[in-house]
């Protein structure tokens, strides 16, 4: 799905800071740059305010 969007090399993508290791491994092998964001702690999505 990352690889379909087609982003500039060394984009960002902001992934929550508890990824599954193959979120991670799939930003990084698509030449992207992984930026973690706290979650909320009662639903455990992004946190829009971090």
């Amino acid at each position: 799905m990352i690889q379909a969007m087609d982003f500039p090399a060394g984009s960002e993508s902001v992934t929550t800071s508890f990824p599954f290791v193959l979120t991670t491994h799939a930003i990084v092998r698509n030449n992207l740059t992984p930026v973690f964001c706290d979650i909320k702690e009662d639903n455990f999505t992004i946190d829009p305010k971090k």
